[in-house]
């Protein structure tokens, strides 16, 4: 079974949800609705435990357009301080994300944008090992910071498996934490963990040399 992709629309009163299954869609799509007016809904984050004092998610991306506002809100209501986006410019076009930004700033949120292509790793290392050692500064600092992908599987779960790495586990076990924390297993490819790997590395060699 591929992996299940989800996608929300609105008409009226109702809100409708497809399922379809991203490797197959040749495949019957599930459709399904319900009436949420008045609903309040809270984002899903997946809390990863951490040696800071601030506090660590993992989640799959927000809901978009009318939905943005509420997702913003369920973020400050969980606490969360830094929202880091790891979706390209497209896909926050298509998924109707470019306010994002806006509606954090409105909760007093903080948003962050390192665009990583789907199924990829960062593009520049350099840059991402320095901008995971300032999101690992903010956690200690007792920040509480939730990073999103698409579906919170593969680029955040880089992400947030190297912050456990620089925090002090090794790759191995900072991805058993990130899988047990996110329900399945992660991350994706195995680039991706090849990545983590790296990183890990390279933070042992500077513990050394200090």
């Amino acid at each position: 079974m591929g992996t299940i992709e989800f996608e929300s629309f609105v008409t009226g009163e109702l809100t409708w949800i497809r399922c379809q299954e991203k490797s197959s869609p040749q495949a019957n799509s599930v459709l399904a609705c319900a009436s949420l007016k008045g609903a309040k809904m809270t984002p899903m984050l997946y809390w990863v435990e951490g040696p800071w004092a601030g506090r660590l998610a993992i989640s799959a991306r927000p809901r978009g357009g009318d939905w943005l506002e509420d997702e913003a809100k369920g973020w400050r209501e969980s606490g969360i301080c830094f929202v880091v986006s790891l979706l390209t410019p497209d896909e926050m076009r298509a998924f109707n994300l470019t306010p994002v930004e806006m509606r954090c700033r409105e909760q007093g949120i903080t948003f962050l944008s390192f665009p990583i292509t789907d199924r990829g790793v960062p593009p520049t290392y350099p840059e991402a090992l320095a901008f995971i050692r300032s999101l690992e500064k903010k956690l200690a600092e007792g920040e509480n910071v939730a990073v999103h992908c698409r579906q919170g599987l593969g680029r955040s779960s880089i992400i947030v498996a190297s912050l456990l790495v620089v925090g002090g586990l090794g790759p191995n076990s900072a991805i058993r934490r990130v899988s047990s924390a996110r329900g399945c297993p992660v991350p994706e490819t195995a680039e991706q963990s090849e990545w983590v790997a790296r990183l890990a590395q390279d933070v042992a060699h500077v513990r050394v040399a200090g």
